[in-house]
């Protein structure tokens, strides 16, 4: 099978593309296109079971239909697996969690590979859609090639991230991982995802109490607060959305609307603006959690997978900032 071009690019995201491409960049194209950061990863089974353990996942969100979902990565995997056919594969690639973890899949899968194609990465603490076109070029310039122990790392995590306890991943967060220099910020974020010890909220869970308790109600203004509190910003508004809606959700919902009717993430696409219009507020549970005084995971119990782990029930793996502990 013949390659369409010279070279090919692989990134984040179809945005991430669109500005490669205004930037002058010719090529193939791939866009990685997962959430890895939500939902199972079972990165120790076939390739196969993954895509449709993702694709399954992706469509109970609501965010796509299963089969154009799964359509979609099965072309991006065999993409990516003719890369020998290539002059040379670029990735393209960001500091934050979500593009850390999908760059953990990719190298994995080129490593399993053999290639003799040279294979470059460039991956800087930037956003590439904010990013000028001259700054890309000169980005593309220097770009260096992938070392045999940026591959061997990427495996290891790779396949921690998809173990049943957390484990590996505190392994991970103890050794020197300085051959892909932004993993270890963004696997210690990963690990702030997982209930804390003190109340059983996970980070991003806790800086939404805290913003609503201190002022901001729409849902709009909730995700741009809760994304300024962070280093690296990873998280979209379609994953912001789900986790709202399990605040409000349970015997006890930690969130709810002034009229208390359910919140409903909107529809992909630009919110409605009765959906922007809406207005949270602590309940009475939600008060007690945020002051610490009961914890979130004994209220309304957790169902939440974590790249391989399943966190589920009211018994479940914590993090208290520096550890792992179960409870």
């Amino acid at each position: 099978m013949a390659a369409a071009s010279p070279t090919l690019f692989v990134t984040n995201g179809q945005s991430a593309v669109a500005t490669l491409q205004h930037a002058g960049f010719t090529g193939d194209f791939v866009s990685w296109d997962d959430v890895l950061h939500d939902g199972p990863v079972p990165t120790q089974q076939p390739p196969e079971v993954l895509l449709e353990t993702r694709a399954a996942f992706i469509a109970a969100c609501g965010w796509a239909e299963k089969e154009n979902v799964r359509a979609r990565f099965e072309q991006r995997d065999a993409t990516l697996a003719n890369a020998a056919s290539y002059d040379e594969v670029v990735l393209w690639f960001e500091h934050d969690l979500y593009d850390q973890l999908q760059l953990l899949q990719i190298l994995d899968r080129l490593a399993g590979l053999d290639l003799t194609t040279p294979v470059s990465l460039i991956c800087e603490a930037e956003f590439v859609s904010e990013s000028s076109p001259e700054r890309l070029q000169a980005l593309h310039q220097v770009r260096p090639l992938v070392m045999p122990d940026q591959y061997t790392l990427a495996q290891a995590a790779w396949k921690a991230l998809g173990e049943s306890t957390p484990e590996p991943l505190a392994a991970l967060l103890d050794v020197d991982t300085t051959a892909l220099p932004f993993l270890h910020a963004a696997l210690h974020r990963l690990a702030e995802e997982y209930p804390h010890t003190k109340n059983g909220l996970s980070r991003t869970e806790q800086q939404i109490l805290d913003v609503v308790a201190g002022g901001v109600h729409a849902p709009g203004a909730l995700f741009q607060a809760t994304q300024a509190q962070e280093d690296a910003k990873f998280m979209g508004d379609a994953s912001f959305w789900l986790r709202l809606a399990a605040l409000t959700q349970g015997p006890h919902p930690l969130l709810h609307t002034t009229d208390h009717t359910p919140f409903q993430p909107p529809p992909l696409g630009k919110p409605p603006a009765a959906f922007l219009n809406q207005r949270l507020h602590l309940s009475e549970s939600g008060h007690a959690v945020h002051q610490r005084t009961a914890a979130a995971i004994h209220l309304n119990g957790i169902d939440r997978w974590i790249g391989g782990v399943h966190l589920q029930g009211t018994s479940a793996w914590r993090w208290n900032g520096t550890a792992f502990s179960q409870h």
